[in-house]
């Protein structure tokens, strides 16, 4: 999906909800917004300017915007459902949920442009651009003249990854130890907490602040080159709630050690935490692999027992 669609689309819905008099849960910031919306603050940004232009948010002495109540809730309630705005088609997402599809299955294939096309109706020049994307996290692989090959999910290779990793955040965890800043740590503890009334969530992006603290670029590019594609992949196993609450204590445990400054205990939970990818990742496989049962037959009526199907989480 493109910068410009992306814009399009916040500037619309924030445009509808303003109008409509509903607003948004969150503070009108750029970072809540990208949150919101869960994009980058480049088009979140270029949604707001335009609304400041069309009037429609106020722009503060101090940079930051608030809403213009003349134009809010003129829209009748009764109306709003005729002009919700639908979001773009996120082709991205679509033709990468097929092909970690493929990886986890363990059946790779070669992928080419001009059959990806046809096979979603998008444009060339737009399978071109997300196939290179794809390649940046390590699922598909460019080979001449012979097209684009996907990644076969392979547990000794998420062996390898796991054991380089954990030397790899352990040394980071000794190189930061006295630059990491408490208030980063507490908000990190904050998002992995759960809220009354809120969906049960995990953020994982604690560990990547410690790797980019540290400034070591051979562990960046470790983290850049490898790590997405195994994080990805954990992204798209259906992790149940109790699995989440069990992440999320997980990492609470690691940045409560780091807060009391117990590092011992720090690192024996960062280190399980590590391994704990481990497990999930082969049940995942394990689901998505196993056959489908067969039709079964019960007081001679015949059941059709679906196979289980693999979405995002």
């Amino acid at each position: 999906m493109s910068s410009a669609n992306l814009c399009r689309y916040i500037h619309d819905d924030l445009k509808l909800k303003l109008e409509a008099g509903i607003g948004v849960p969150v503070p009108w910031t750029l970072a809540n917004l990208a949150q919101l919306y869960q994009v980058s603050l480049m088009p979140v940004r270029m949604a707001v300017n335009q609304l400041v232009e069309e009037k429609f948010l106020n722009k503060l002495p101090n940079g930051r915007v608030c809403i213009n109540w003349e134009k809010y809730g003129t829209i009748p309630h009764d109306q709003v459902a005729k002009v919700i705005v639908a979001p773009p088609t996120n082709w991205f997402k679509i033709v990468t949920d097929d092909i970690y599809l493929h990886s986890l299955r363990q059946k790779p294939r070669v992928m080419r442009i001009d059959a990806t096309a046809k096979q979603f109706g998008i444009s060339k020049s737009l399978v071109h651009s997300i196939f290179h994307r794809l390649a940046g996290i390590g699922l598909l692989q460019h080979e001449p003249r012979r097209g684009w090959l996907t990644r076969s999910f392979d547990v000794n290779d998420l062996d390898s990854f796991l054991q380089t990793r954990e030397l790899i955040e352990l040394q980071a965890l000794d190189l930061v130890r006295d630059k990491l800043d408490r208030t980063c740590l507490e908000r990190l503890l904050v998002k992995n907490s759960p809220l009354p009334g809120q969906p049960l969530i995990f953020d994982n992006s604690l560990h990547r602040y410690w790797i980019d603290l540290s400034g070591n670029p051979y562990f960046i590019e470790f983290f850049d080159r490898h790590g997405k594609y195994f994080n990805t992949l954990l992204e798209y196993a259906e992790l149940k709630d109790d699995l989440k609450e069990e992440l999320a204590a997980q990492h609470r445990m690691i940045l409560e050690s780091m807060l009391r400054r117990d590092w011992r205990r720090a690192k024996n939970y960062l280190i399980f935490d590590i391994q704990r990818l481990r497990p999930i990742l082969v049940e995942t496989l394990q689901r998505i692999n196993e056959p489908a049962p067969a039709p079964d037959s019960v007081h001679g009526l015949h059941m059709e027992v679906k196979p289980v199907s693999f979405r995002a989480n």
